[in-house]
């Protein structure tokens, strides 16, 4: 009866684990955010292996449009959990699919940012229609960072948003290599006069590849999400 016991708890273990991955084939609401969990199996052994999540803003009329296929943005926030803030009335009004990562933020375990990006990203282009080529990133401080090193593991980006900060960094110094690498990114930051990562607009101008288009303002703001008009303005 005791072995009966363990078995059955074990089913149910196993059960409750395996439900948190959400099926393809799962209906997401249009006009609204569904949460989405990801079995990442780490196959390319540069992060980490795990349960991973992302929240999706699906656009209304979606199911309609069959043949139609989006423009998509993947958003990173310092604390984790991003969520839709200044894009929120864009992504409604221009019908765009929303990528929001819940696991990657500062001081995260090793690996743990890209992971989250990497299986939301590969679990979101086979769920969803989305235009190869017509992928964005951005993010606020430490997710500016993140979001400045997408195009170094995925294809498909057309431009980034950097906000309050500038690429991501190590020992080495600023890692270019998204840029360097990709002659179509566009690098848009915007970095506040009041904000202590402001001297990194003109790190930005003078070490960004010659090939890379660029705008970088510096709106009077400290270090914060960017105001509404001018994300908006690097969305356009």
């Amino acid at each position: 009866m005791k072995f009966n016991l363990i078995i059955l708890t074990l089913f149910f273990i196993n059960n409750l684990i395996c439900a948190e991955t959400t099926p393809l084939d799962y209906v997401l609401k249009e006009d609204s955010v569904t949460l989405i969990a990801v079995d990442f199996k780490d196959l390319e052994n540069k992060t980490k292996a795990g349960t991973f999540h992302y929240n999706v803003y699906v656009p209304a009329g979606y199911s309609a449009n069959k043949d139609r296929k989006y423009c998509c943005l993947f958003i990173a926030s310092p604390g984790g959990n991003a969520g839709l803030g200044n894009v929120k009335n864009w992504s409604k009004k221009n019908e765009w699919i929303v990528v929001m990562l819940v696991e990657s933020k500062n001081d995260d375990a090793p690996g743990a940012s890209m992971s989250n990006f990497i299986s939301a990203h590969d679990d979101v282009v086979k769920r969803l229609r989305i235009q190869n080529g017509f992928k964005f990133g951005t993010g606020h401080s430490g997710g500016a960072r993140v979001s400045s090193l997408f195009s170094s593991y995925r294809e498909g980006f057309a431009g980034v948003i950097l906000q309050s900060a500038g690429f991501a960094w190590d020992k080495t110094g600023y890692l270019y290599d998204s840029a360097k690498n990709n002659k179509n990114l566009t690098v848009y930051a915007i970095i506040g006069t009041k904000d202590g990562n402001l001297k990194e607009i003109s790190e930005l101008d003078r070490n960004l590849p010659v090939h890379t288009i660029r705008k970088l303002i510096s709106p009077d703001i400290g270090h914060e999400w960017a105001p509404e008009a001018d994300i908006v303005l690097g969305l356009e």
